[in-house]
């Protein structure tokens, strides 16, 4: 009882943001992979799985081009690009769902909890866009939606007019605005 109580009495620790994405990750032969192609807030734990599926990205590509390498780093880029921005539009979700200290936010992260506590597709369909293993923004769209659908206190946040900051954009896919221009080659 003490040590929760200590704990809802400190402040909470709140770690910076950040997004490092590079304006290329092919150049003439050289490729990049995993956090070096791209990488997002340690909360999501995903560089390992990153960079093992670029690696899985790349011998598939070098395979389809019979050893081309110019034409297989080009293919290698191509089929990264949207499950990376998945990943990195889901991460930053993810952070600021956690960061901020809204009402609105803590709805969400009621929300979120309840998702993941709901069942193991809702934990692995999480977990798999973070992979990128499943990298359609559309998948992502459908599991946000999900969580959302069924949340209690929406109506009520939204008739107390506390979902002012939400349009002032404190939404956590407003700090994605632009994320996808960073993979121009």
């Amino acid at each position: 009882m003490a040590l929760r109580e200590e704990v809802r009495r400190q402040r909470p620790l709140v770690s910076a943001g950040y997004l490092a994405v590079p304006q290329m990750v092919v150049r003439r032969r050289v490729v990049l992979v995993g956090d070096a192609a791209g990488c997002c807030h340690p909360l999501t734990a995903t560089g390992l799985t990153t960079c093992t599926r670029d690696a899985l990205r790349l011998r598939d590509a070098i395979a389809e081009t019979h050893g081309n390498v110019p034409q297989a780093l080009r293919k290698y880029s191509a089929c990264r690009r949207i499950p990376e921005w998945t990943r990195l539009a889901l991460a930053t979700a993810l952070y600021f769902t956690f960061r901020e200290q809204s009402p609105e936010m803590h709805l969400l992260r009621e929300g979120l909890m309840r998702y993941w506590k709901a069942d193991a597709n809702s934990r692995a369909v999480s977990m798999s866009l973070l992979s990128t293993c499943e990298g359609r923004m559309t998948v992502m769209a459908q599991e946000f939606a999900k969580l959302t659908v069924n949340q209690p206190s929406w109506d009520a946040l939204a008739i107390a007019g506390q979902a002012a900051s939400c349009q002032a954009g404190r939404w956590p896919w407003r700090a994605l605005e632009g994320c996808a221009c960073s993979y121009h080659l």
